[in-house]
């Protein structure tokens, strides 16, 4: 069943970054991880998926403040995503 109320984006591919638009980056990962932008048309608010497909630890560069929702911390900056690592991450 789909749930009409979000947008599912899909972003793989080397030197791969997430955007608030007119070309900002929010962040940037190498092309071992996947990114995955949820959003909730009625309220706007998106949930960032990031997986690490590698097993090596990588970088993640966030340039705003993010809030990862499985360890509850903001973060901002350069962040490791341990080898075959999630993140769950939504706009602080």
């Amino acid at each position: 069943m789909t749930n009409t109320n979000e947008q599912v984006w899909f972003i793989t591919g080397a030197n791969q970054g997430i955007g608030a638009g007119a070309g900002e980056g929010l962040i940037h990962a190498p092309s071992e991880v996947e990114l995955v932008v949820r959003t909730i048309q009625s309220t706007g608010e998106r949930f960032i998926f990031a997986l690490n497909f590698s097993s090596e630890e990588v970088t993640l560069e966030l340039t705003e403040n993010f809030k990862d929702l499985i360890s509850g911390k903001l973060i901002v900056g350069q962040v490791k995503l341990e080898p075959y690592g999630v993140m769950v991450l939504s706009m602080a």
